[in-house]
């Protein structure tokens, strides 16, 4: 049996957002699903009005050197969106970490990145152990932060 649930859907049309936040997704190898599903449901919650999921405040794109699926700590892959840009192609570009111990390793593009980045005065933030390549890329020397709980 089909349903129709289209009265369920936006009552008005979409407002007109010249410049929503543009969000920037980079994850290491072996990240944790669960919260990078929650901070990306977040930015899908805030990107619209009410529950319809419409990027009109909030767009993201998840980020990688390649195209080329990238494997979460529970064995699922992700495709990236986009290979690394233009760093100002985003208001603020987050790097989600995940599994510290492995046989994995950061890519250096991703380094590479974060510091053109940084270089061009867009913020970044770390999510889970993401932190840690900050860290890692000298972005964090001399300065407070929050770090993951393991540490």
């Amino acid at each position: 049996m089909h349903r129709d649930y289209t009265q369920l859907g936006p009552s008005k049309p979409s407002p007109v957002i010249t410049s929503p936040l543009r969000v920037g997704i980079v994850v290491t190898p072996s990240f944790t699903l669960m919260p990078l599903g929650c901070f990306t449901d977040f930015l899908r919650l805030a990107g619209d009005e009410s529950d319809y999921s419409r990027r009109i405040y909030c767009d993201w794109d998840l980020l990688s050197h390649t195209l080329d699926p990238v494997r979460a700590s529970c064995g699922l892959a992700l495709t990236p969106g986009r290979t690394y840009g233009d760093p100002r192609d985003y208001d603020v570009v987050v790097v989600h970490g995940g599994i510290l111990h492995g046989d994995h390793t950061i890519p250096s593009e991703l380094y590479d990145f974060v510091l053109s980045c940084a270089r061009a005065g867009v913020p970044v933030a770390g999510n889970c152990s993401g932190s840690f390549v900050l860290a890692e890329a000298g972005l964090l020397a001399g300065k407070r932060c929050a770090v993951h709980f393991s540490l």
